[in-house]
Order: C-alpha cells, then sequence, then structure tokens
C-alpha cells in the first residue's frame, strides 16, 4: 500500500511554490519599473537636460535593471524546466 505524502510535507512545498511566485511577481514590477524609468531618462538624451550626471544614473539603472533580470531568471528557469520536463513524460 503506498502512502500519499503528509499534508505538511506537500504544503510546505506548495508555501514555498507560492513565495517563489510572489517574489517573481514583485521582481517582474520592479523590472518594469525600471525600464519605465530607464525610458524616460532616455529621452532626454540629446535634448538640453542632457548632461553627465543624466548618463550616470542611465548607467546606473541599466546596471540595476540587468541585475534584476538575472536574479529573476535564477526564480523562473528552474519552474520552466521543471514543467518542461513534466510535459515530455505526458
Amino acid at each position: 500500500m503506498t502512502e500519499s505524502p503528509t499534508p505538511s510535507t506537500s504544503k510546505c512545498h506548495d508555501d514555498k511554490s507560492d513565495k517563489t511566485e510572489k517574489a517573481v511577481f514583485l521582481q517582474i514590477q520592479d523590472i518594469n519599473c525600471q525600464v519605465a524609468q530607464f525610458r524616460d531618462l532616455l529621452i532626454n538624451v540629446g535634448q538640453p537636460r542632457d548632461c553627465p550626471e543624466l548618463r550616470e544614473k542611465i548607467r546606473k539603472l541599466r546596471r540595476s535593471c540587468v541585475e534584476a533580470c538575472k536574479g529573476t531568471s535564477q526564480l523562473v528557469l528552474p519552474q520552466v524546466r521543471r514543467l518542461m520536463r513534466f510535459q515530455l513524460t505526458w
């Protein structure tokens, strides 16, 4: 006779999954805001408001956005791979 997973084990997995999903959602929102800010700053390049400080803000924001994308991909890719393996076994 096989035993089903204990409720605490599956609940723990669900809690971890929920936390991961929430983290991904928040990071994607953050990336979206950063991209919007990046766009707003880029509009000023070549305009009267263009200055070395503006360009430094653009560089810092770009680096921050790239790091946020890397972090988000580290959370998302394992889930995608897991789903792909699941679909292949179906």
